[in-house]
């Protein structure tokens, strides 16, 4: 008895791909659901501690803040007053703000709870009104004083230094003292 071996091609490059692609479109027969994890059986009894992120309206003297312990300041962009270099903050208004911040504390002695001052970045337009609204306590950056913002907010500036009254000129031979008013 003679075995004659047929040789012939089992599968088709076609077949082949169909194969795979009702592979790829039929759900298996023999997949298991997944179960609904199991509820915990122990409920935390405290609420989970958050950071909130949100700024709430806040109004109030110098005491309260101090009470507070947080100042909030609002500072406008810019490559001069404020700017965050590789998330620190930089800038004069910035180094002022830190400053302050060290002054308030070594001047009330605030001890282990010192007062935090926030710097907010926010766009010049909105500086007085978002104070006024209550976002902010302080507005920090290049502003004077006009008739319009005194009506919206109150303005300070140090009693020991007096406002220029007119600006030098390179030929002027005057003193310092006189420039100002």
């Amino acid at each position: 008895m003679k075995i004659r071996l047929i040789k012939t091609k089992k599968f088709s490059y076609t077949s082949i791909i169909c194969l795979i692609l009702l592979g790829l479109t039929v759900p298996p027969a023999f997949a298991q659901t997944a179960k609904p994890p199991a509820e915990k059986a122990v409920v935390d009894k405290q609420p989970r501690r958050q950071l909130t992120i949100g700024n709430k309206p806040w109004q109030g003297d110098f005491d309260r803040m101090l009470a507070r312990r947080m100042i909030r300041v609002l500072v406008p962009y810019s490559r001069t007053l404020y700017f965050n270099d590789k998330g620190q903050e930089r800038g004069l208004v910035a180094d002022t703000v830190r400053d302050f911040e060290r002054y308030i504390n070594k001047k009330h002695q605030t001890g282990k709870r010192p007062v935090t001052v926030y710097m907010i970045p926010t766009t010049r337009d909105r500086l007085l009104p978002d104070v006024a609204a209550g976002l902010g306590d302080i507005a920090a950056g290049n502003l004077t004083v006009t008739p319009e913002r005194l009506e919206l907010v109150d303005f300070v500036a140090p009693e020991d230094q007096k406002g220029i009254s007119a600006s030098p000129s390179r030929t002027s031979t005057l003193e310092p003292s006189f420039w100002t008013s």
